[in-house]
């Protein structure tokens, strides 16, 4: 049998022509098309294929009867977390259902991120615009709420971007100082590789560099060279994404396919998930950078150009790390596939990346 994941290696049939398929890379359910008719649209998928990592539990709570009841437990867990408005849809039986009241104002959490500081000193500025992508980060960890979550998530990455470019162009008219800096930080197993890699990624997507200083043990020291005002996004920002990241693989681990091991799988969502935060903190980057060309064009035509401000600090960056390591090989990234993947994709597509609306 020919899946969306090559050959099937297993199938496990589930009634009426329902077949439940795991293949050397990923699995997933097959509906025909008669029973796939009957799942409610805004979450039914039109290939009639249902992966393993969460769609499987909307095929589980349209049809309850073809499964045990510890996997309707998980599927219920996983249909909460990872499609909320579809859930309350459905579960709650409405066609428009009503989404649970979030805890705070969503659109004061867009105003709350609005560069358009009233603080004066270029200093003051900058603090205040790191001191909101905290409060959104938290908002982003804690809130109970997904809607609220996802808001406060691209609200913090937008405003992440708006704070490193504000940054580099203030030192470029020498109204603060930005210099080279180093930061010295350990990932903890387990998964501590995977980890720096995750660490790896957003410093590089910020312009810096990382290198690992010893090899062996459980653990994995890194020191990381960034101009000062990036440095300080990536230490605010990695612990969150760690935090955020663990939280999510907890939840994925609980639809895990049986047939998987857990470390290849949690390796998998944690390969998803650094991927999908680099691919959307470098289109942030690209927005603010954009955005403050815009502005300098509008402010001092024919002044310096954010690219060429952008391109010098890259290269002091540089400098640095080879005055510090002048004989440092690149090391080649494997790119993982599999079960997980998607999953950690998902969740690295809704983590908080410290993004809001660019305002003026």
């Amino acid at each position: 049998m020919q899946t969306p994941w090559g050959p099937a290696q297993h199938r496990t049939p589930l009634g009426d022509g329902m077949i439940e398929v795991s293949t050397a890379t990923h699995g997933g359910i097959y509906v025909p098309p008669n029973l796939n008719r009957e799942i409610r649209g805004i979450w039914r998928r039109e290939d009639c294929w249902y992966e393993q990592d969460c769609d499987w539990a909307i095929v589980a709570l349209t049809y309850p009867d073809r499964f045990p009841q510890p996997r309707l437990d998980v599927a219920d867990e996983l249909a909460r977390r990872w499609y909320p408005e579809q859930y309350n849809i459905v579960m709650g039986g409405a066609e428009g259902g009503e989404p649970q009241t979030p805890a705070i104002d969503l659109d004061a959490l867009w105003a709350a991120v609005d560069p358009g500081v009233a603080e004066e000193l270029p200093a003051d500025k900058l603090e205040a615009m790191m001191a909101r992508a905290r409060t959104l980060l938290g908002v982003a960890e804690q809130s109970a709420h997904a809607e609220e979550r996802e808001t406060a998530a691209r609200a913090a990455a937008e405003v992440m971007a708006r704070y490193g470019i504000t940054a580099a162009m203030l030192a470029a008219d020498g109204k603060v100082s930005d210099k080279v800096g180093t930061w010295d930080v350990t990932t903890f197993a387990p998964y501590t590789l995977d980890k720096a890699i995750l660490l790896t990624s957003v410093v590089d997507a910020y312009g810096g560099k990382t290198i690992r200083l010893a090899k062996g043990g459980q653990n994995t020291d890194l020191r990381v060279f960034a101009m000062s005002s990036d440095l300080a996004r990536v230490q605010v920002l990695f612990p969150s994404l760690l935090a955020q990241m663990e939280t999510e693989l907890r939840w994925a681990l609980v639809g895990k396919p049986s047939h998987v091991r857990s470390d290849v799988f949690s390796r998998n969502f944690i390969a998803g998930f650094t991927a999908a935060v680099v691919a959307r903190l470098k289109a942030a980057e690209q927005r603010a950078r954009q955005q403050a060309q815009a502005e300098r064009d509008a402010q001092s035509p024919g002044g310096t150009s954010v690219a060429l401000v952008l391109v010098g600090r890259k290269s002091e960056v540089e400098r640095a790390f080879k005055e510090a390591f002048p004989s440092t090989a690149t090391s080649r990234r494997t790119r993982r596939t599999g079960a997980g993947v998607g999953a950690g994709v998902r969740a690295g597509e809704r983590a908080d990346i410290g993004q809001a609306k660019v305002g003026a």
